[in-house]
């Protein structure tokens, strides 16, 4: 507690010209924390292995405590979502939706109408049915199940979506997506993501549409990116492989958050183990990748990052140093990081170009088409140059003839060396 505290103060004693603002301590050092936003108030829905939640209020920086989750549950790699039903009588309650694995085998939904804890009045009339997890039950009262005993839900991420707000997209262990009708609570498709690696606590987020009948989505976890279409008249998917720049491909375990059509990205942890202070940017709409000078205060992964209501700041919840979970929290101004004035550079675009390159060669699954390959023109004339010369210093060094080699055969070459 005391090397917490510590860290703590580290954040309190920032310079000025840092980016990033400390307001009130945890009141408990967390990480993986689950968090929604509720007008001026940041709901922590409990962490790893701890089951109490608090409200943050974004304006008087306070928290207060709201309720614990039931003792039996071990908290470990829940989540939780905001659920807004067309049925709402007004905007003062919100339900919420929280939902994982206690343990290896027993999987939970929850429920919790909550309305504020800093109205102390209505809390009173109304303590006996809000503000406390309650497993929610279908018109008999039998427990609702949305998932299989052979599903793992530690670490999941969801998103909720469709026409009307009434679809619920979870994707988890190792490597799949379900959608749920959050009126009649019934499953309605599930599917396999084209992914080579397992998810748990990676980056899931609905993008900013304008089709009706249709729900997007972005997907990132380590090396893997992906676009994620739902049709909601068909029930089909579509998935579209997204490029992922080389240095947050290696890196997991981060904090993330959508501000205006781009996902901010903070910390992780990188392949060698190492806890990392990296802040990236990846503009949906220009698919393009940022990387910021500025980084935070310190290396930290499992940090939980939110929003505020009135899209002016981002909040850092959480995390953990490498060796210690932290109570930090702080915050940043959205303008700073979208208007770009912490950038250090946007990926070359020559290393963009040879990435890009790298994906079309493995989407013909190694079954090698000349006719292909020259149509990619390498995409880039400096980096053909480079390899034809290379080829003849090799040929020239080697006393190799060169009559037989045909230009086919360079393509070849790239084949492997890109």
């Amino acid at each position: 507690m005391g090397t917490s505290a510590t860290k703590a103060q580290k954040f309190t004693d920032m310079d000025d010209a840092s980016p990033f603002q400390t307001v009130a301590s945890l009141p408990i050092p967390l990480r993986h924390a689950q968090c929604v936003v509720h007008k001026h108030e940041i709901l922590i829905c409990g962490g790893y292995n701890h089951n109490v939640c608090y409200s943050y209020h974004t304006v008087k920086n306070q928290y207060k405590r709201i309720c614990s989750y039931p003792k039996y549950l071990e908290l470990t790699g829940h989540y939780v979502v905001r659920h807004v039903t067309s049925d709402s009588k007004n905007d003062k309650e919100i339900l919420l939706l929280s939902f994982g694995q206690s343990g290896y085998e027993k999987k939970y939904i929850l429920a919790m109408r909550y309305i504020s804890v800093w109205e102390k009045d209505k809390n009173k009339k109304l303590k006996n049915k809000h503000n406390k997890w309650q497993f929610l039950t279908d018109n008999n009262d039998q427990a609702i199940t949305i998932v299989g005993n052979e599903d793992n839900f530690v670490g999941a991420r969801a998103t909720i979506g469709g026409e009307n707000k009434h679809l619920l997209f979870i994707t988890y262990y190792p490597n799949n997506i379900s959608v749920y009708n959050l009126n009649t609570w019934q499953y309605v498709k599930h599917a396999t993501l084209p992914v080579d690696s397992i998810l748990i606590s990676h980056c899931f987020v609905s993008k900013n549409h304008k089709k009706k009948k249709s729900s997007e989505m972005m997907l990132f976890n380590q090396r893997v990116g992906l676009s994620i279409e739902y049709d909601e008249d068909n029930n089909v998917f579509n998935f579209q492989k997204v490029r992922v720049c080389k240095t947050i491909g290696q890196l997991c375990f981060y904090g993330y958050v959508c501000v205006n059509n781009s996902i901010l990205f903070f910390g992780g942890k990188n392949g060698r183990g190492a806890t990392v202070n990296e802040v990236y940017q990846y503009s949906i709409s220009d698919d393009k990748w940022t990387k910021y000078e500025q980084t935070l205060p310190m290396a930290l992964r499992d940090c939980t990052v939110v929003l505020s209501d009135d899209n002016a700041f981002v909040h850092i919840i959480g995390g953990f140093d490498g060796e210690n979970k932290l109570a930090i929290h702080m915050k940043a101004d959205v303008k700073n990081w979208i208007r770009g004035e912490q950038q250090l550079m946007i990926e070359d675009q020559e290393i963009v170009d040879i990435e890009k390159i790298h994906m079309e060669l493995e989407g013909m699954n190694h079954d090698l088409d000349i006719k292909k390959l020259k149509v990619l023109q390498f995409q880039n004339c400096s980096k053909q140059k480079e390899i034809e010369k290379i080829i003849e210093y090799w040929m020239r060094s080697s006393s190799i003839n060169k009559m037989g080699w045909i230009p086919d055969f360079n393509f070849i070459v790239l084949r492997y060396i890109l």
